[in-house]
């Protein structure tokens, strides 16, 4: 609000002025405000809505500060709360801004010193900081100077070579500020992409650019970023080989879908010319119902088809049409899918029942100025209700005469069709394509096509991933992780070399296959895969009930009556009988008491029942659970 924004400058000005000490915008750190502040340069971004204008760097006191570097922050001493004198606040700075008063403000994530925790459990280096998750914004004259935060194993080869380790430290693990979890910090991430993930500001950036607004304090990640490789003398990339290992370990991400993919071309060609000829016709009796085990692009294959016909709309080679895409897994309730629908097509709110009879009405009604509307309906087997009313309406709409809608149904279960009534299957029946699962050298092809032009994988690594996955499921996703791990292997290898050999330092040693059978090794013979491949019938149905409603919210936590209910809904879809709360209960005991779940307060005071954090990757629940064919779709 304006007069929020009135009193942050009032606090500011107030605080340079008379040098008192000034409380950060979360409250839980006091800082000594004090000096004077000018920008570097011109804004590199204007944020139009809050009259905000970004920077790259800034002088405070004579000290040039860049965005993304580790700094001391002025505090008064008294309230270090245990630390020695000797030490100072340290924090990143994540971005720079002025408000539209006036105001010099900072992004800050903070680092921690160990003994700012007292329920660590390891021994901690003097030198030692916790990179954290805990992000404020404070004016910029509490900056006091640049310092340099490393890895362990950057820290102990500056040691070794007796260089000034006055200002330099090093992190090892990612201090979680809300729940007080450690995690450690993997090395194939460096502290810049951390900060640009768990920073707002930068996401803000990025949503309204779709690019982060950093400029580096390390010129090689900053060279990385803009996309210039600058060449050596002898003509060779500059980018030193953890960069090499850092930018292919974030290419076999999961999140990171590429423009384009490769081995769907027969399944991509049967979607472009069912959804482009529907379009065409206005809409009329046209659904789809895609099919396919998981892992094997179903719905990356289908958005890339609609961005397709965008271009062509935008060519003008195509009548306009709507977007709408609903994910059944992510509804609290399947009727819901009527709220969301409906409101996507009016922008207006309406409750599910409602909202129905309204559908119902618009898709009767002729209107040749309404566009097409194509309607992607993720997780279908979600919306099955016992009367299976949801699933029906959205399959015989299609079939009006006025309706003007395309409607395509994407399911792991290849034989839902044959599960719902005769009248449901009637129209589901219209038309079916389905996903098989990549084979060997689909497999090999899209490992490469990740890769690009990233030579640290050697030819045969990547055929024996590929052969191995092939064999059980054909699930790219599995690959990928196989993939990324041995990476990582690799790296940490090519790490311990460099301490021993300082001439290698830099280089980056192939991924051979021997990492990758250390890496299926690792990720099969994990303590907690050898965990969940031993649960029974009700400990996976509680597992998998975890894994469906964090989705559903796209959340870290999730309240444990609504993992029950999903409990519930999970037995009577496969018809198991539904236990008693007490019993469920004490499977949620059992779970948290072998760490495959952490239990956490809940923040309304309401709740009687604790908050449930899942302690183990998705992908391994994954893993574990394949070869139960009910549970396994699901994941």
């Amino acid at each position: 609000t304006k007069s929020t924004r009135h009193a942050r400058a009032a606090t500011r000005e107030s605080s340079a002025k008379k040098r008192k000490v000034s409380t950060t915008k979360g409250g839980r750190r006091t800082l000594w405000v004090d000096g004077d502040a000018e920008w570097v340069g011109s804004s590199v971004w204007e944020h139009e809505d809050e009259k905000e204008n970004y920077y790259d760097a800034v002088i405070v006191n004579g000290k040039k500060i860049h965005v993304g570097d580790t700094v001391f922050i002025a505090t008064d001493s008294k309230r270090m709360k245990g630390l020695s004198e000797q030490k100072q606040w340290v924090g990143q700075v994540c971005a720079l801004w002025e408000d539209t008063y006036g105001a010099k403000w900072y992004e800050c994530r903070w680092l921690y010193w160990p003994e700012e925790w007292k329920d660590r459990k390891h021994e901690a280096d003097v030198k030692e900081l916790y990179e954290s998750d805990h992000c404020d914004e404070n004016g910029v004259e509490t900056l006091q100077g640049v310092c340099k935060v490393v890895t362990e194993d950057e820290y102990r080869r500056r040691a070794n070579n007796n260089e000034d380790l006055s200002n330099v430290f090093f992190s090892r693990f990612l201090f979680r500020a809300k729940t007080k979890i450690l995690d450690p910090i993997p090395g194939s991430q460096t502290m810049h992409e951390r900060m640009i993930r768990l920073s707002k500001r930068q996401q803000l950036m990025r949503e309204e650019t779709k690019e982060p607004q950093l400029i580096s304090c390390e010129p090689q990640v900053a060279a990385a970023r803009s996309g210039a490789k600058k060449k050596t003398a002898k003509g060779t990339s500059s980018i030193s080989g953890r960069e090499n290992y850092s930018k292919a370990c974030s290419q076999l991400q999961l999140s990171a879908v590429p423009v384009s993919l490769p081995c769907r071309d027969k399944e991509r060609q049967q979607l472009l010319e069912f959804a482009q000829g529907a379009i065409e016709r206005g809409g009329s009796g046209s659904a789809l119902y895609v099919s396919g085990m998981p892992g094997t692009g179903k719905t990356a294959t289908v958005l890339e088809v609609v961005r397709y016909l965008n271009d062509l709309h935008n060519q003008g080679k195509l009548p306009a049409f709507e977007f709408v895409e609903i994910n059944g897994m992510r509804l609290p309730d399947p009727h819901q899918a009527y709220t969301q629908l409906y409101k996507a097509l009016t922008g207006k709110h309406a409750t599910p029942a409602h909202a129905a009879v309204l559908l119902e009405k618009r898709f009767k009604t002729p209107d040749a100025r309404r566009k097409v509307c194509v309607l992607l309906v993720d997780e279908l087997d979600y919306l099955v209700t016992k009367k299976q009313k949801v699933v029906y309406n959205l399959f015989d709409w299609p079939s009006r005469r006025h309706a003007r809608l395309v409607v395509i149904g994407i399911a792991n279960t290849m034989d839902l069709p044959e599960r719902l009534l005769p009248r449901i299957h009637s129209r589901l029946g219209m038309g079916r394509l389905v996903f098989t699962p990549y084979s060997r050298d689909q497999l090999k092809t899209i490992i490469e096509t990740r890769l690009q032009d990233l030579e640290i994988f050697d030819a045969q690594a990547i055929e024996l991933c590929s052969r191995k996955i092939a064999s059980v499921s054909g699930d790219i996703r599995r690959a990928l992780q196989i993939c990324r791990r041995a990476a990582e292997i690799s790296e940490r290898e090519a790490q311990q070399v460099a301490l021993t050999d300082s001439s290698s330092a830099g280089k980056s040693a192939k991924v051979t296959m021997m990492h990758i059978d250390l890496a299926v090794k690792d990720l099969s013979a994990s303590s907690h895969i050898q965990l969940l491949s031993h649960l029974r019938l009700y400990e996976r149905l509680f597992i998998v009930a975890i894994v469906i409603e964090l989705k559903r919210l796209g959340a870290e936590l999730v309240n444990v009556e609504s993992v029950f209910d999903r409990v519930e809904a999970l037995c009577h879809t496969h018809q198991h009988t539904i236990p008693p709360r007490h019993h469920l209960m004490d499977v949620n005991s059992r779970m948290a008491a072998i760490r495959l779940v952490l239990l956490e307060p809940s923040t309304d005071i309401k709740d009687r029942y604790p908050m449930l954090r899942l302690n183990v990757q998705t992908a391994d629940i994954s893993h574990a659970l394949r070869e139960d064919a009910d549970l396994s779709r699901y994941l």
